[in-house]
């Protein structure tokens, strides 16, 4: 391609860099997600107004046109088709949610409400020219060549502006002609351009030289320290633009500056990893994301930094999972980053990951599930609660350990990010095959520096054991009884039919919890009681007192309870009564953070 063959006129030296500067432990963690739908290099990616990311083009034959990727589903989508499918630092999102791409002679325009494109043809030429959004709903484009064939170009200085109605409007000559410069948009309609490679129509070389574009013409402002092309240009948050990386004179830089309007070009924190062709990401946290790139060997680089602009510092955010140049990026609105393609050191790659900003996250260090009988199953919850500062992300939920087919689980709560102080809960579902202890973990991943984590899960099969069948002619013991036949009441006459309660009040409580420190944490506890009896449940210590209804086979949950940390030593009483029938009464005890079941006695209370 023409634009290439200027590489040979720039003195770029491989002598490695001055050593950088050691950097804090990371601040983030990449994750791989699905592939677009072609290998891309060189595209771009800008986040859409409904969470989504638009990537659009690549210099690549297979890269035409645009595709969308849905984080809540994890899917790209292709939009209709483009005629250009220009990729590079010409794409914006402009003020209204539309997105333009423009350069090569012509400019296409994405509805996001439509997923279509519409052409729309730009006064001139602006092949490797530079783009940049206008807070006023428009956009700019400056600088480029103007194409006439493979062999022929022409460096230019015109410029464009796109108005929000779909026209364009010649603007104002930049001071110099010349392409593969920088930009970035700025507050109150303006937008600042640096560096690049310039020509005097003899020779061509690398520019420190910046314009400021305002009110329809360009004006020259103070020039960086270093002549760069392959940098970037990022608006921080206070206003000032942040200069990263880029081929100088003499290598690749790891060096930055910051540019304040009306006050020119200070020297920032140097990166550190000498890098060109890189992304230079703004976060929702205002912190600026730097990935990828090429190095001084031109291999692509897997390093990635995190730039805090109130401290001008770096920190290492990871490493991509694929190291690249050229690629492109965009910020998520839960606070994520998504790079996606770019020239992966032999072809350009297809491939896509998402970076998270590191928090914290506590949950149970372990899950005991209530003895259940072969087949029968219990279901406890498992809490994640983000304890940092940033969303926490946890994702792929599996089973593992020696057992895990006794164990079911239901994440779905926790799919979406998680914010600070907040959480979600997991499903655990025990059913146990056969008798016996059954063991298990449950694990995720997260944007936590353990990345790993990993719950032991256990629960007991126990046989149940039946009562044998009456003898004929002798009275039934009440289930669960301490095995006494007689329910008489002392001290009353008559017929034997009239000296007894009735069979006795069935109380069958059960219960699912966490075994902590001290003690034990109730997820859920549960009574089953003959149908109208009066329930009871009370504690000794740790929790109020409940009186409600048996709803015969189905199970009555005790909420007062649910998340309730009792002690050792604390003792739950459930008392189930009816008029004229036997009152049954159950006792579990927490001893030694495991609950110890109690053997119900029944008592004649109605005679």
């Amino acid at each position: 391609m023409h634009t290439r063959r200027l590489l040979s006129l720039i003195p770029l030296s491989l002598a490695l860099a001055a050593p950088a500067p050691a950097l804090a432990a990371d601040a983030g963690v990449w994750t791989p997600v699905p592939n677009m739908t072609v290998p891309r290099s060189a595209p771009a990616a800008v986040p859409l107004a409904d969470g989504r990311v638009l990537v659009v083009g690549g210099t690549n034959d297979l890269a035409r046109g645009a595709e969308v990727y849905d984080p809540a589903t994890q899917k790209w989508t292709l939009t209709g088709p483009m005629k250009a499918g220009i990729g590079g630092a010409n794409v914006v999102r402009l003020a209204d949610g539309r997105v333009l791409s423009a350069g090569w002679g012509s400019a296409e325009l994405y509805s996001p409400q439509t997923n279509t494109w519409t052409f729309s043809a730009l006064p001139s030429w602006h092949d490797n020219g530079a783009l940049a959004a206008l807070d006023g709903g428009g956009a700019v484009i400056a600088g480029g060549t103007i194409v006439f064939d493979d062999e022929n170009n022409l460096f230019q200085n015109a410029s464009a502006v796109f108005n929000p109605n779909g026209t364009w409007t010649p603007a104002g000559l930049l001071p110099d002609r010349r392409l593969w410069l920088s930009a970035v948009g700025l507050p109150g309609n303006r937008a600042l351009v640096s560096g690049g490679v310039v020509t005097d129509g003899h020779f061509t070389y690398l520019t420190a030289a910046s314009s400021l574009f305002a009110n329809g013409s360009w004006s020259v402002v103070p020039s960086m320290s270093v002549a760069r092309s392959g940098h970037l240009l990022t608006l921080l948050d206070d206003g000032r633009v942040l200069a990263t990386g880029g081929s100088t004179p003499v290598a690749r830089a790891a060096t930055t500056e910051l540019y304040t309007v009306g006050g020119g070009w200070a020297p920032g924190a140097s990166m550190g990893a000498a890098r060109a062709d890189h992304t230079a990401t703004r976060t929702t946290s205002g912190k600026v994301l730097v990935a990828g790139g090429a190095d001084n060997a031109f291999r692509p680089v897997a390093a990635t930094e995190l730039y805090d602009r109130t401290t001008n510092h770096w920190a290492a955010a990871g490493n991509l999972g694929t190291p690249r140049s050229r690629a492109g990026a965009a910020p998520m609105r839960d606070g994520r980053v998504l790079i996606a393609g770019g020239y992966a050191g032999t072809a350009a790659t297809a491939s896509a990951e998402v970076w998270a900003p590191l928090t914290f996250l506590s949950t149970e260090s372990a899950a005991v599930f209530d003895e259940s009988a072969p087949g029968v199953s219990t279901t406890s919850r498992v809490t994640v609660v983000n304890t940092g500062s940033a969303a926490l992300f946890p994702a792929g939920f599996t089973l593992g350990g020696e057992a895990p087919a006794a164990f079911a689980l239901d994440a779905r709560r926790c799919a979406t990010a998680i914010a600070p102080g907040a959480g979600c809960t997991v499903d655990v579902t025990f059913t146990p095959p056969v008798a016996g202890t059954h063991r298990a973990a449950l694990i995720f991943t997260a944007n936590t520096e353990a990345r790993t984590h990993s719950i032991p899960l256990s629960g007991r099969g126990v046989v149940p054991v039946e009562m044998p069948a009456p003898l004929p002619g002798v009275p039934d013991v009440v289930p669960g009884t301490d095995g006494s036949t007689s329910d008489r009441c002392p001290g009353l006459d008559g017929p034997a039919s009239r000296l007894g309660c009735p069979p006795g009040v069935l109380a069958d409580p059960s219960i699912s919890y966490r075994r902590v420190k001290g003690g034990i944490k109730i997820v859920a506890y549960y009574v089953k009681a003959t149908s109208g009896a009066q329930v009871v449940v009370e504690c000794s210590r740790g929790c109020a007192r409940t009186v409600t209804r048996g709803k015969g086979a189905k199970r009555v949950r005790i909420t007062r309870l649910t998340g309730k940390r009792l002690a050792n030593g604390t003792k739950i009483t459930i008392t189930a009564s009816m008029p004229g029938r036997l009152t049954a009464t159950v006792t579990d005890t927490v001893t030694r953070r495991r609950r110890i079941e109690g053997r119900p006695q029944c008592t004649p209370v109605a005679c």
